[in-house]
């Protein structure tokens, strides 16, 4: 990509970029490989660990969450820190992102009195695999400040979401 596509209008380079590497099986689930590229002058940091997934049946897509945003910390819950890693400045990384083979959730159907239904989807199922990140260009840390504004510390924290597609292997051929 030429260095006048990753400029905004201002002239700046913009943040972190990402693009499918591609994903593959692996003994206990799947496996998806981002590579992520820094136009910056300056390192940024981007959160390593999934935060949720979401899949959506009738489309056959899954939502890789590796951000907080949209999140509310539940009042008396314990809120687990991802790791986070960065990308050097003007260079790139690869992010591998462990996927396990199936996801289990609350059902949408409504419940029998006293009972709680859960589907189960196979991800092998996923037509398209969306990668949400959340990055930032300053290193995170704990902020004592926010705890007393409400908010979740590391979704404050983040400035920014890459967002990128991965197309699982055989995701053609269960189309026609």
């Amino acid at each position: 990509m030429s260095s006048a596509r990753r400029r905004g209008q201002d002239g700046e380079p913009h943040g972190l970029q990402a693009a499918p590497e591609g994903m593959k099986g692996t003994k206990d689930g799947f496996e998806v490989a981002v590579r992520l590229s820094n136009p910056l002058d300056r390192a940024v940091h981007y959160i390593a660990d999934v935060r949720g997934l979401i899949f959506d049946p009738a489309t056959k897509r899954l939502r890789v969450l590796m951000s907080d945003q949209g999140f509310e910390l539940v009042p008396g819950a314990v809120a687990v820190e991802p790791r986070f890693a960065s990308v050097d400045p003007q260079s790139e990384a690869v992010a591998t992102i462990g996927l396990p083979k199936t996801i289990v959730k609350l059902a949408e159907t409504p419940s029998p009195p006293g009972d709680v239904l859960f589907e189960e989807h196979d991800i092998a199922d996923a037509e398209a695999v969306d990668v949400e990140i959340g990055w930032a260009d300053t290193p995170y840390y704990v902020d004592p400040r926010e705890k007393s504004r409400g908010a979740a510390p590391v979704s404050a924290w983040e400035q920014h979401t890459v967002h990128v597609t991965v197309t699982p292997p055989g995701a053609t051929k269960k189309r026609s």
